[in-house]
């Protein structure tokens, strides 16, 4: 209990630039390169109480050769991939793995969400791209 108060003073805490919404205090995303050409998408969520659903709503590859051209290469849903979003007061896990090609470049736009029976709110997050690897 006292981590889950120190979490939502520490939400409440924040400047008014800083504070997301009523339901998201913060959120971010980032893409990691692994063996293979995996492409490892991480996602945090910190909502501002007890949500009953935390998480991602969705997450879309895009994949570019030059870093400045980029295409959608998959999109990821929540209803399809249930490990994106859980209940509760935050949510951080490596949510997908893609499997690219090596010495391309990707990036994902996610969809950060938190909610609960009294409504819902998303921000859009997009990551920097990094290059996979062999």
């Amino acid at each position: 209990m006292v981590i889950v108060m120190l979490s939502c003073l520490l939400c409440i805490g924040t400047s008014a630039s800083t504070l997301s919404s009523d339901y998201i205090c913060d959120y971010s995303a980032d893409v990691s390169a692994a063996s293979g050409g995996r492409i490892i998408v991480g996602v945090s969520v910190d909502a501002l109480g007890y949500m009953t659903q935390v998480g991602a709503s969705s997450i879309t590859i895009y994949k570019s050769s030059d870093q400045i051209n980029w295409s959608p290469v998959k999109t990821y849903s929540y209803t399809n991939y249930p490990s994106m979003m859980t209940s509760g007061y935050y949510y951080f896990a490596d949510a997908v793995t893609y499997y690219g090609t090596a010495g391309y470049y990707y990036l994902a736009m996610v969809t950060c969400y938190a909610g609960d029976a009294n409504g819902h709110d998303t921000r859009l997050y997009t990551t920097s791209g990094t290059r996979a690897i062999s």
